[in-house]
């Protein structure tokens, strides 16, 4: 997939299934990023469906969900970035600095004020000093949320 080869990773997932070797959540996240690098967020979100049909099923970690918003907010799709984020408990992820700053990031690109606010203030109420501390978070956060509200007006 690094290598643009979409196509041809996909070849090796069907083939590994073909074998009877099961794709684990490190072949997984490597195809997702392989649809995002490609542009198409409806194959990486399709990823995640591959993974929670399989038998044994596949639960998607941190770094998938991860690599999956980052491919959002480079595509811009904050709505897809969002139906995954909803299914974060589901799947027992917790999400990270990484986590929370693609989520703000993607509601402020989307100027959706209210719910990066509401991210941004529950953050700090809660105390989240890992989460704001790192990835610049501290500054990045609520600069996102006054940009927002800048080009809001």
């Amino acid at each position: 997939v690094s290598c643009g080869d979409l196509r041809g990773a996909r070849r090796v997932v069907r083939e590994m299934r073909n074998a009877g070797l099961a794709p684990g959540v490190v072949e997984h996240t490597s195809l997702m990023k392989g649809h995002l690098d490609a542009g198409d967020v409806h194959g990486a979100e399709g990823v995640f469906e591959a993974m929670s049909s399989q038998q044994p099923p596949v639960a998607p970690d941190r770094r998938a969900v991860n690599t999956f918003l980052r491919g959002c907010v480079k595509l811009g799709d904050v709505e897809a970035a969002e139906r995954v984020r909803a299914r974060l408990g589901v799947w027992g992820v917790e999400p990270d600095a990484t986590t929370w700053k693609c989520a703000v990031q993607l509601l402020s690109q989307g100027l959706r004020l209210s719910p990066a606010r509401a991210i941004a203030r529950e953050l700090r109420a809660a105390g989240a000093g890992e989460v704001l501390g790192s990835l610049d978070n501290d500054v990045f956060l609520p600069l996102a949320v006054a940009r927002t509200a800048c080009l809001l007006g």
